[in-house]
């Protein structure tokens, strides 16, 4: 036994399955295939109430083999963890007194590792010793992991859904070749405050959020920050990072339901601690003064509430965007609930709104009212669908509407042009582009729309061609800007309703 580490659990064997068996050797066609995939859940904590109560009910609800490791304790700013220093982090005082958490994580984890010990294992270091950074906590448990399985990352704020969970195993099971598997979640500031917009803050799929992993034994952590899982696999067995070899990407994973609730910073405990660790100066102010202001249902910038935010991250309520959290805070208390599948679940299919539509629109009915009717558009969700794409660098941050930039568009004409317009929508996993004029992309499915406003100033001619050459238009009463943003959508989603129905094709 580790002597470093107290209450590890070890066994010499692998262990049995709960049907008896003994699980399924390294390299095996059964492993590979997925038939009897085990999951390993992996939480990483620190006072982690009141969301870790939630897990231990959702895994005992699977109808799958699982177990559960949990590693507790202070970790020190120290390897991939230290970025914060430089920004005044530090180890909160009260943190480094104990170093095992204060606000009964231990004890109830004491109690759920009694009612299972053959499932659940605590790992902690003897009191007043501290993890040598978060990279130490990700690697402790891996000796336990002695056969394949599903590495599945779950931090103590991260809520999942039973049924959830078994899509996702199901996804590997019926994918052997596949190895890792990222997701969006909806990432909630505050018991009543939800991020409603996409690739930004909290929702960058360049870097977030990568939980599950095909893990064979001999895998190994090499970072924590960002996650990389490296190990070898075949052909030529090298060494690779397992996370980004051939993964499930976030439209596969959202298309079976798996999008997560992940309580960040919901609670006033975990600013507090995230405004000592992280170093994020005046964050309690800043968090309760979000709080206040996101009770209206508008959408507000994360960015005038949280300074380290840089982008036009938008955040609403729940109920603004039709969500339904998993955990619900009353004057009791937080309640956890699981919202069953009951549908199937909303896919959502990005559109890019290229420099040239929005600069036309704004032209044709000036900033006020395009503001308006963006704002509309981030009220009811819509705006997780938008991408806008800045030719030059130039154009204004509009609400709710994530913006990525590139700056080669401003010189590239023709079909070297169109060729460029086309990897970005394979990269940012567009579905279509919407413009007003210059070059189009060549293979992506795009609508070059015009706006005409009348003269009597109430009425705006909205003219669109597709791919296909076909051309319609529309005429829309410019008494309110919600009108004119549930015309364009219409317009859009049945553009995109289209493009399913023919598989992709116009």
């Amino acid at each position: 036994m580790n002597q470093t580490i107290s209450k590890c659990m070890f066994s010499s064997k692998p262990r049995e399955n709960p049907d008896g068996s003994s699980g399924i050797r390294a390299g095996s066609r059964d492993a590979d295939a997925g038939k009897a995939l085990k999951i390993a859940f992996v939480t990483l904590v620190y006072d982690g109430m009141p969301f870790l109560r939630h897990h231990p009910s959702v895994f005992r609800q699977l109808n799958m083999p699982w177990e559960w490791h949990i590693v507790e304790g202070v970790a020190l700013l120290r390897h991939d963890t230290a970025w914060s220093v430089a920004s005044g982090g530090r180890v909160p005082a009260w943190a480094m007194k104990n170093s095992l958490s204060t606000d009964g994580t231990t004890e109830f984890l004491d109690q759920q590792q009694k009612k299972n010990p053959d499932r659940i294992f605590v790992y902690r270091k003897p009191r007043g010793e501290y993890w040598d950074g978060k990279i130490e906590m990700e690697r402790v448990y891996l000796p336990s992991l002695r056969e394949p399985c599903l590495l599945w990352e779950v931090s103590s704020d991260e809520l999942w859904a039973p049924w959830q969970i078994e899509n996702v195993v199901r996804l590997f099971r019926e994918n052997p070749a596949r190895t890792s598997a990222w997701f969006w979640c909806n990432f909630y500031v505050g018991p009543n405050a939800v991020v409603c917009s996409r690739h930004g803050y909290s929702q960058n799929p360049e870097v977030e959020w990568l939980r599950v992993y095909r893990y064979r034994p001999g895998d190994e952590w090499q970072s924590h920050e960002p996650n990389v899982l490296v190990g070898r696999r075949p052909p030529f067995y090298k060494k690779v990072n397992v996370g980004m070899k051939q993964p499930f990407t976030h439209a596969e994973t959202e298309a079976v339901g798996a999008v997560f609730d992940h309580f960040a910073f919901a609670t006033l405990a975990q600013i507090k601690f995230k405004e000592k660790y992280y170093g994020y100066r005046n964050l309690r102010r800043n968090w309760l003064q979000l709080q206040r202001d996101v009770r209206r249902h508008l959408p507000v910038r994360l960015a005038n509430y949280f300074p380290w935010v840089k982008d036009g991250t938008m955040v609403t309520t729940p109920v603004a965007i039709r969500a339904k959290p998993m955990a619900v805070q009353d004057p009791k208390g937080w309640k956890f609930r699981f919202v069953r599948q009951s549908r199937k679940p909303q896919h959502f299919s990005l559109l890019i709104l290229d420099s040239s539509w929005c600069s036309n629109l704004a032209r044709c009915l000036g900033e006020k009212t395009c503001n308006q009717m963006f704002l509309s558009w981030a009220r009811d969700g819509f705006s997780r669908q938008l991408l806008h794409l800045d030719r030059t660098g130039t154009d204004p941050d509009w609400p709710g509407i994530m913006k990525v930039r590139s700056s080669k568009l401003a010189y590239l004409h023709g079909p070297l042009g169109g060729l460029f317009l086309d990897h970005i929508c394979r990269k940012q996993q567009a579905r279509m582009m919407v413009l007003g004029s210059g070059n189009m992309p060549l293979k992506t499915t795009w609508l070059k729309m015009e706006f005409l406003r009348k003269h009597d100033k109430k009425t705006l001619r909205i003219s669109w061609q597709s791919k296909s050459g076909k051309r319609e238009h529309q005429v829309v009463t410019l008494t309110a800007p919600d009108r004119l943003a549930g015309a364009l959508r219409k317009i859009f989603e049945a553009h995109l309703k289209f493009l399913e129905a023919s598989g992709g094709k116009e």
